[in-house]
């Protein structure tokens, strides 16, 4: 988990309390800054302008309502935030590698 590694800040958001449990599971051992929250990308539970960054992955084919998350996301990311988002393999960069920033 490269973003817990570098010690960012970050909060995860799942409507499957399974899904958040198999998170804490994959960090165990892991000096994070993980808020995990139960929640609906419908409906956000956050402050409008309240993250930099939104990072969605392999998930929007899962909600019906996805131009309504898409519309949540851009509510809660401050002006000129990012939205990252993937549909693909999470692992296409090999195992060893990491991105520098």
């Amino acid at each position: 988990m490269p973003i817990a590694k570098r010690g960012y800040s970050y909060t995860g958001v799942d409507i499957s309390e399974k899904m958040l449990a198999e998170l804490h599971q994959k960090l165990e051992g892991v000096s994070h800054n993980l808020t995990a929250i139960k929640g609906d990308a419908t409906a956000l539970p956050f402050d409008d302008n309240s993250f930099d960054v939104a990072l969605v992955v392999h998930v929007f084919h899962l909600i019906s309502a996805w131009k309504q998350a898409l519309a949540e996301i851009r509510r809660v990311l401050k002006p000129g935030g990012i939205l990252l988002y993937t549909h693909g393999y999470a692992n296409s960069v090999s195992a060893g590698s990491e991105v520098n920033a």
